[in-house]
């Protein structure tokens, strides 16, 4: 079964969480999740490392078109959240007008916590704005029933648009 007809996490993404949770390092888990989400051919994906603490991912439509952008910080303390949070905006100024779509949606992660951004295509801004207290705005638990529709639902708004470009 997919991840897409899932209802609940599979046991294999909590037995990642739970070995990353363990050894601070969660790159592994996200590229996992985004295979069995953004599945070639209609899919690829790429990464690249920033730094110790960070890597961001870029999933394309199959003609290398972006369409979402996925950062995780190992980093949990508020410093990682600032950069987080600068880092996904700097990735969507870079991106957002080349997204074929009429909004490139992103989630960023600390540890297991996530954040959703959305930016719209068409006037460039991008939600939530950028905001002086970061240290709440991770607030949904990747592994909470709450973490698994927030992502299946990105996903989905992201699979769907993209097949009406075909």
């Amino acid at each position: 079964m997919s991840l897409t007809d899932a209802t609940v996490w599979p046991e294999y993404i909590i037995n990642f969480a739970s070995s990353a949770k363990v050894s601070n390092h969660y790159f592994a888990l996200y590229n996992k999740l985004l295979f069995n989400l953004f599945r070639p051919p209609d899919f690829v994906f790429g990464h690249e490392k920033s730094d110790i603490n960070t890597i961001y991912f870029i999933v394309y439509t199959k003609d290398y078109r972006p369409v979402l952008i996925v950062n995780v910080q190992n980093d949990v303390s508020l410093q990682g959240r600032i950069k987080g949070d600068q880092q996904m905006r700097q990735r969507y100024d870079a991106l957002l007008t080349e997204c074929p779509l009429s909004h490139m949606w992103g989630m960023s992660f600390v540890g297991t916590a996530l954040r959703i951004y959305c930016g719209d295509v068409t006037t460039g801004s991008v939600v939530p704005p950028s905001e002086d207290n970061l240290e709440q705005a991770w607030n949904i638990d990747l592994l909470s029933p709450e973490g698994f529709a927030e992502v299946k639902q990105v996903a989905k708004l992201v699979q769907d648009s993209a097949r009406l470009l075909y």
